[in-house]
């Protein structure tokens, strides 16, 4: 069974945390993330050859057949 969270232990430890990264007393540690680039929406529509208003309900179509697959798969377990 999981160990239940303590959150306001969790909010405090992290305070004090921050308190002695400011002090100078504690480094933190950092983590850097690359983002990707932004997709060229009006491109991938133009090789889709869809309107700015049918390319949400064809990825919502795409969306609602994958949940739909996903659920089936589910409870034919």
């Amino acid at each position: 069974m999981k160990k239940e969270r303590n959150i306001g232990q969790e909010i405090l430890a992290g305070i004090k945390e921050i308190k002695e990264w400011q002090q100078g007393k504690k480094k933190l540690k950092v983590t850097r993330v690359r983002l990707p680039r932004a997709a060229n929406v009006a491109k991938i529509r133009q090789n889709l050859d869809l309107t700015q208003k049918a390319l949400p309900r064809s990825i919502n179509r795409l969306g609602s057949h994958r949940h739909g697959a996903q659920k089936r798969k589910a409870s034919s377990r």
